[in-house]
């Protein structure tokens, strides 16, 4: 079933909704939450995305990301995008920020966690995951077959840290 997502104009104001495919094959403007979850070592989780995903399959990743749905707010999607992609539930988030990343048709709202739980990744969206040290996952970006969209977030993550 294709979900049904808010569409939003370049104010980030909600001005209707659309099933996702549309959304992504006519390049309409909607939300996105990006959440970088770190462990108590400040290692960064980094996942490979599995290769039946519509957007970037078999790519590495370090991001738990999602759509938001209709109606649904960026905290309650990146709630459940952790419970999806990672089956962690009950974590205390932090929003970090928010921008227009126009060559992506979104907005992105970036957020973090500490999580030293167990991860069950959703095979279906997501082939593996383990955390990796802030050094070894900067070198990844560059020689790895890396999501652009994770790429460009992460970069700003890291001047956002500094």
């Amino acid at each position: 079933m294709d979900e049904i997502l808010d569409v939003v104009n370049e104010k980030d104001e909600v001005i209707g909704s659309m099933q996702r495919s549309r959304v992504l094959k006519e390049h309409i403007l909607h939300r996105v939450v990006c959440v970088i979850v770190k462990n108590g070592n400040k290692e960064i989780l980094v996942t490979k995305r599995a290769p039946n995903v519509d957007s970037h399959p078999n790519m590495i990743d370090a991001r738990v990301a999602g759509r938001v749905k209709e109606g649904e707010s960026y905290d309650k999607c990146a709630a459940r995008e952790l419970k999806e992609e990672i089956g962690a539930e009950n974590i205390k988030i932090r929003f970090l920020y928010k921008r227009l990343y126009p060559d992506a048709f979104s907005f992105r709202a970036v957020y973090e966690c500490i999580y030293d739980g167990k991860i069950i990744p959703q095979l279906n969206e997501v082939s593996w995951a383990r955390f990796y040290p802030v050094g070894v996952l900067k070198v990844m970006m560059v020689k790895s077959n890396f999501n652009p969209n994770a790429k460009k977030i992460l970069e700003d993550y890291f001047k956002h840290e500094t």
